[in-house]
């Protein structure tokens, strides 16, 4: 991509602060002289028609939006560019609270997740969370070869783990694209039970908070969600392996 500037970045970002501390009303026209980069000029263009026209539509949705945000649901979904959550389901803006990697993996060293999950359970008190894979997902395609696939193998090892847990159903389906979709709706099953072994929706439940983790999958090809019919709503549900209480 061509740079947007000519300025070095070190130089910019000390202008940026001089503009944004000495001159704040001249900050827009500052930023009116940097040149975009052109492949992605379309976008910005397409970011300001979409704003004007939600203006039109709605006066106050981004001053609604701007102050407050109330997500009962929160999505956990793979990154694959084809699965867009809010409008997969057909909710607006601000009404989902989502998480997104490759797989919808669920791993309980990743911070990043387990820290999404907290705020939207302990902030937001959303009631659904909802672990919804895809058919046809390259993270679980790759768990099943054995290629390497780099730094990603260390990632995608919690799907082959689920992959060997259940090796002896896998195996009995006679062709390959069968066992290719059993997988995919399987790490979304295992997926669910490492949201409910969380210690964040333990304590919710624990507190009688109402909390619902689901487990559902989309197939690209005709855009429809599966219920994969796992439903848990309580830590009565969860294996008692997981089950953690205070000390």
């Amino acid at each position: 991509l061509r740079r947007t500037t000519d300025f070095k970045l070190k130089e910019f970002a000390s202008l940026y602060v001089a503009a944004r501390l000495m001159l704040p009303k001249r900050l827009p026209q500052f930023f009116a002289r940097q040149k975009p980069a052109s492949s992605l000029s379309q976008l910005l263009l397409a970011n300001q028609k979409w704003a004007s026209e939600m203006q039109r539509s709605d006066p106050q949705f981004f001053t609604r939006h701007a102050t407050q945000s109330t997500p009962k649901l929160m999505w956990i979904g793979c990154a694959d560019s084809r699965v867009s959550a809010n409008k997969v389901i057909g909710m607006p803006i601000g009404s989902l609270f989502v998480h997104r990697n490759v797989a919808n993996v669920v791993n309980h060293t990743d911070f990043n997740c387990l820290s999404t999950i907290e705020y939207a359970v302990d902030r937001h008190r959303v009631e659904h969370i909802i672990v919804c894979g895809h058919y046809g997902c390259g993270g679980v395609q790759a768990a099943l070869g054995q290629q390497r696939a780099g730094l990603a193998d260390n990632w995608l090892r919690h799907i082959r783990d689920v992959r060997v847990k259940h090796a002896g159903a896998l195996d009995k389906l006679e062709h390959a694209h069968e066992r290719f979709d059993a997988l995919c709706e399987l790490n979304v099953i295992e997926q669910v039970r490492n949201v409910c072994a969380t210690g964040t929706v333990q304590r919710a439940w624990e507190r009688k908070q109402a909390l619902a983790v689901h487990g559902w999958i989309y197939r690209l090809q005709d855009g429809l969600i599966r219920d994969l019919g796992v439903c848990v709503q309580s830590q009565s549900d969860v294996d008692k392996v997981y089950k953690t209480r205070e000390a």
